[in-house]
Parts: C-alpha cells; sequence; structure tokens
C-alpha cells in the first residue's frame, strides 16, 4: 500500500487545531516548545556547500493528577521544505498493583548510550543512521502497549505487545493506512525482569519479533566498580534454519564506563567510553575498502569515547567520536554550548570524517568536514 506524505498546508492545519483544541485545557497542561536554528557549512560532491535548518518540538504534558499523565509531542524539520511526526503519544496510567502505558512511546531495555545489545525492541547497535549531534543518539518510538509491575524497590516484571513491530511510521492521508491490520503471527511481544543482585543490577529478558521472525533473548548487568560499568549481551535468531555451529552471527555484545568528576571551582567532567560488537558484522575490511559492503552490511566492532568538561553551569565543552578501529577511520565531533540568556543556547559543532578514501568513514567523502553554528531556544 502507497503512503502519502502529509502536504505542508494539511500539517500546519493539523498542528494549528491541537494547539486550539488544547486552550480551554491550558490550566492542566505543561506546554514547553524547543526551537533549535542551524547553518551548516560542508564539503558535498568536492564543492563548499550550506545547509539550513530548523527543528521545532511541541510538548505537551498533563498534570494535576497523579494516577494518570498524557503526553504528546510534536516535531517539525524546516529546510528545503517542512516535515512533521508525532514521536511521542502516550496515555499512563497507574493501578494500585501495576502500571500501564499504552500509545506511541519508547521503552529502554538494556543498557546503553550509543551502544546496547540489551535494546531488542528498536535495536541500538547500528551505526549507518547515527548523529553524533544529537543530545540523544537513540529516540526511536512506536505504538506499544506495555505493563510494568514493580515487586520491591529495585525488582520488576514488564511485558511489552508492538504489533508495528517498532518501525518508523510516517504522516498518511489514506484513513485505511491508519487501520491497516497487522496478522497476529507478525505482532511483536515479550517481557524482561530486573532486579537488584547484590552489588549489581540484572536485567534479562525475550522479544519475539514477529515481522522478522525472530527470536530475541538478552541479558543485561549493570554496576559500580570505580566508574558506572555496563555489560549487554544478546541473540536475534531466526524462527526457521538456525546455524547452530555459527550461533555467534546471532549474537551481539555492548560493554560501556561512564565517570562523572566534580572539579575544583565547581566544573565538572564526565567521560564515557562504550563498545558495540556484532557477530554479523565483517572483521577484517573487504576487497575494495568500505565501499564493498552491501545494504545494511558493516564492521563488526566500533568504539564510541566521550568527553564534556563543563568549568561553569552555563558552558561546556564536548568531544566525541565514532571509531571502526578495524580500518582505522573514526568520525570527530568537536562542540561547544554555552547559554547565554535563561532558556537559550548558543551552539557550535565541528565535525570531521578521519581515514581513506576506501575507507568506511573517509575525509573524502561529502560532508566528511562540516562546521555548524545553532541557536537553541527552549520556552
Amino acid at each position: 500500500m502507497v503512503r502519502k506524505a502529509l502536504p505542508g498546508p494539511a500539517g500546519a492545519l493539523l498542528l494549528a487545531g491541537l494547539l486550539l483544541a488544547a486552550r480551554p485545557l491550558a490550566a492542566e497542561l505543561k506546554p514547553s516548545v524547543q526551537l533549535t536554528t542551524l547553518g551548516t557549512l560542508t564539503r558535498c560532491e568536492g564543492e563548499a556547500s550550506f545547509l539550513g535548518l530548523a527543528k521545532a518540538s511541541l510538548n505537551l504534558a498533563s498534570e494535576g493528577n497523579p494516577n494518570v499523565k498524557g503526553f504528546l509531542q510534536l516535531d517539525s524539520r524546516i529546510g528545503n521544505g517542512v516535515s512533521l511526526s508525532v514521536p511521542r503519544a502516550w496515555v499512563r496510567v497507574r493501578f494500585p498493583l501495576f502500571r500501564v502505558t499504552a500509545g506511541k512511546t519508547r521503552v529502554s531495555w538494556g543498557d546503553g548510550f550509543l551502544f546496547n545489545a540489551g535494546d531488542v525492541i528498536f535495536g541500538s547497535m547500528d551505526v549507518t543512521e547515527v548523529d553524533l549531534s544529537s543530545a540523544v543518539l537513540r529516540d526511536l518510538s512506536d505504538w506499544l502497549l506495555a505493563l510494568y509491575l514493580p515487586l520491591d524497590s529495585f525488582s520488576f516484571i514488564e511485558g511489552v505487545v508492538l504489533p508495528y513491530g517498532g518501525r518508523p511510521a510516517g504522516l498518511t492521508t489514506e484513513a485505511e493506512d491508519l487501520l491497516e491490520p497487522v496478522d497476529l503471527a507478525k505482532v511483536s511481544a515479550g517481557a524482561r525482569a530486573g532486579a537488584k543482585l547484590g552489588p549489581l543490577t540484572a536485567e534479562a529478558g525475550y522479544l519475539y519479533h514477529g515481522l522478522e521472525g525472530s527470536h530475541r533473548p538478552y541479558l543485561s548487568l549493570h554496576g559500580l566498580l570505580l566508574v558506572n560499568w555496563n555489560l549487554s549481551a544478546s541473540l536475534d535468531l531466526p524462527v526457521e534454519a538456525v546455524a547452530w555451529g555459527e550461533l555467534y552471527r546471532y549474537a551481539s555484545l555492548s560493554a560501556g564506563a561512564f565517570h562523572l568528576a566534580s572539579l575544583s571551582g565547581g566544573g565538572t567532567l564526565v567521560l564515557r567510553l562504550e563498545a558495540g560488537l556484532r557477530g554479523d558484522g565483517s572483521w577484517k575490511e573487504p576487497k575494495g575498502g568500505a565501499q564493498g559492503f552491501g545494504s545494511g552490511e558493516t564492521y563488526g566492532l566500533f568504539l564510541f569515547p566521550e568527553l564534556v568538561y563543563a568549568p561553569v553551569d552555563n558552558l561546556s565543552w564536548q568531544l566525541r567520536a565514532l571509531v571502526s578501529p578495524l580500518d582505522l577511520s573514526a568520525v570527530l565531533l568537536a562542540g561547544v554550548d554555552w547559554q547565554v540568556y535563561q532558556g537559550l543556547t548558543v551552539r557550535s559543532q565541528l565535525s570531521a570524517m578521519l581515514g581513506d578514501s576506501n575507507d568506511l568513514f573517509s575525509w573524502e567523502r561529502d560532508y566528511g568536514l562540516a562546521w555548524t553554528l545553532g541557536l537553541e531556544f527552549i520556552y
């Protein structure tokens, strides 16, 4: 079935209608708006290029009832065209023994900032669409129904059903697309449990992914030993024809360490290092270099280091990298955020790819060098 993008005027009318509908309930809402305007100088097709982009996010959160929460988020991107999306639209109800969430949102299984093998629902091991300039590196959401049962302060059981399998959904003008039924065998469902085991926090779960026809068990551990550390492992086993002799090809592993240090004079220093390993990835550079990779195929090992230094509350310096050690290439991002006034942040970021012409990250590729200057205003 062909989906149609919602035209610009219709998107504007939808947004205006939602805002007007919310006005009578203003006393029960906590609205907030985040506007970000970005200008980027980059190199594309060997020529100096300029890109302009504005991001707008409207958040409407309910207030006043401690047992029922609702949240609506509308996002828009404005460049040479306009896009509109609804990444969050959910209702959460707290009953005496359990909590129910229904709508479009995200559940975070496993542990990890960029790499998280325990995220068997949305997947947090792929690097092909990672934007290092984003504050949140993994934020996919989908329609789901979740039941959360706390057992004590540190233990819980959670079950989740996802009829659309965690796949992105776009706006449509066709009513039948909104109500397109999903075969019961294609519905994704699973459960997880978490508990405190001495100094460790353990989490284990399983998801049947209906759309891809796979079984996905996982285990995640988190602890504190000089630094906060996490370790997650998972399998992605097809329902049919499992090659048991090559079980490693279905496995993913992620590990991370995080430390927040308070410095003399009131400053802070954040150190983070994560690694992602995929058994289905390549462990040597293919003939012809990374350009020889097929669709979706990539290397089996990546590293993500991050350093954030904040000498004062309203100023921070950031250094991030996505490193491919198997071909010695990387993407580097250095940035600074300066909160000039309350709610207003001036942001500058410089990114560069380091690598030979046939590496995964190459200086010669489009956007191999870019400088971005932007303003972010939250009100």
